[in-house]
């Protein structure tokens, strides 16, 4: 196995999962019943993530503020993706607690090692 095709998010979770933090994603997807009533469904993933200062490309969207923050989370403690609207709640540490939502640009490493997306303060589901 290659870095590039798998090997890399291997390596980067046995080496960095000691320095990253327990963390929660949550999708929320709407499902319909027999009646065609729409349905709220909040799906919650478990990952090891690490928030850290927004990048140059976060701090250029238009939408940007100060408040904003970059996340990294381990792809291979995550099942399924990343998306504009999930939001993320880490466990420990400074920002312990703090709701985030997901917001554009999302983006992977070119080993598909981790999930880098912008955060920003929002409500929670």
């Amino acid at each position: 196995m290659g870095l590039l095709d798998g090997g890399a998010a291997a390596l980067f979770s046995e080496i960095l999962s000691p320095l990253y933090l327990p963390a929660t994603v949550f999708a929320v997807t709407t499902t319909h019943n027999d009646r065609g009533d729409p349905r709220r469904t909040i799906v919650e993933r478990g990952c090891l993530a690490q928030v850290d200062g927004a990048t140059q490309t976060m701090r250029s969207a238009p939408d940007f503020a100060v408040t904003d923050r970059a996340v990294y989370i381990l792809a291979d403690t995550l099942e399924g993706g990343m998306a504009e609207g999930h939001e993320v709640v880490v466990h420990k540490g400074p920002y312990a607690g703090t709701r985030w939502k997901v917001a554009d640009p999302i983006g992977r490493d070119p080993g598909a090692a981790y999930w880098l997306c912008r955060l920003v303060l929002g409500k929670a589901v």
